[in-house]
Order: structure tokens, then C-alpha cells, then sequence
């Protein structure tokens, strides 16, 4: 064994129904999918011409990402 190469270590997911395909890691992700949508629905529930509260925070993470994503990008 080299000193540049790394064991291999793999985990498996586990499965939360037995004799499903749903495992912990699906079941995460779907969680968070369904928060971000409830999120997302309730800031623009109400969408303002001069923004407030949760849309105001919202429409800043947005530029943050946007900004970020353009300066890597180019």
C-alpha cells in the first residue's frame, strides 16, 4: 500500500421499511425537500412590491447564492 492512496471505506444506508428500497437517507431527503417547500410557499404566499419579513430574507439568500454562483462562474 502507497502512502497516497486511502483505504476505501463504504456505509450503507439503512433501510427504515423492511422489504422497501426507503432508507434513512431518502427519508431525510424528502423531509427537507417537503421544509424547503413549505418555506418557499409560505415567503411567497404574499409577494410585496417592498418586501418584509420572510420574503425579505428570503430575497437576501437568493442574492447571496446568485452573487456567489456568479463570481465562481465568471
Amino acid at each position: 500500500m502507497n502512502l497516497w492512496e486511502l483505504p476505501k471505506i463504504a456505509i450503507a444506508p439503512d433501510v427504515i421499511i423492511p422489504g422497501t428500497w426507503i432508507t434513512n437517507t431518502l427519508l431525510c431527503t424528502w423531509i427537507s425537500i417537503i421544509c424547503l417547500l413549505v418555506v418557499l410557499g409560505i415567503a411567497i404566499r404574499r409577494q410585496d412590491l417592498i418586501p418584509s419579513g420572510l420574503q425579505n430574507a428570503l430575497e437576501w439568500f437568493i442574492e447571496v447564492i446568485q452573487n456567489l454562483i456568479e463570481s465562481v462562474a465568471g
